[in-house]
């Protein structure tokens, strides 16, 4: 039986909406993934007098299908195991983290950059809804809300450039 929606600190939180979100930005992502990587290249290649080595697009949909699955296996874990729900508080401040990136792709571009819509639809406002509702968690320690300020930057860089490393080798 499920609990009712104030019981259930996943319907509370608005975390159980994480792994849709999450779907709905690789999905843009992945429609203009090639489109992408082709500007990237040849913006880098003025700075760097070479065009940017960047990863194929079947790379970086491999890494999007991974995170996609990846974030609706927290939410099973998450309900089975409480801490899990902790990670799903740092997929979402990743996600929130990535609106930086989105940003800065379409200043560089200066236009349009892949997964910008639903980062500025869909990302920035769940983002505010969950953190603000995480504030009255008692689970979300200050030592859990202090742990996200190098855990974010450490998984979208190092981590999601080991990730899409290990996509292309499979």
């Amino acid at each position: 039986m499920t609990p009712p929606a104030d019981e259930d600190p996943l319907r509370r939180t608005g975390l159980w909406l994480v792994p849709i979100a999450v779907l709905l930005h690789a999905v843009e992502e992945a429609l203009v993934a090639p489109l992408m990587l082709r500007q990237m290249s040849e913006i880098g290649a003025p700075m760097t007098g070479r065009f940017a080595e960047l990863p194929s697009a079947g790379a970086v949909i491999g890494l999007l299908v991974l995170l996609v699955v990846g974030a609706f296996g927290l939410i099973l874990l998450a309900r089975a195991w409480p801490p899990g729900r902790y990670a799903l508080v740092v997929l979402q401040g990743v996600m929130a983290y990535n609106v930086l990136s989105h940003l800065a792709g379409a200043w560089m571009v200066g236009g349009y950059s892949a997964g910008l819509v639903t980062s500025l639809l869909i990302e920035v406002p769940l983002s505010v809804v969950i953190f603000r509702r995480l504030l009255a968690e008692p689970w979300m320690t200050r030592w859990r809300w202090a742990a996200l300020v190098p855990l974010l930057p450490l998984i979208h860089g190092p981590g999601m450039r080991t990730a899409l490393w290990a996509v292309t080798l499979l």
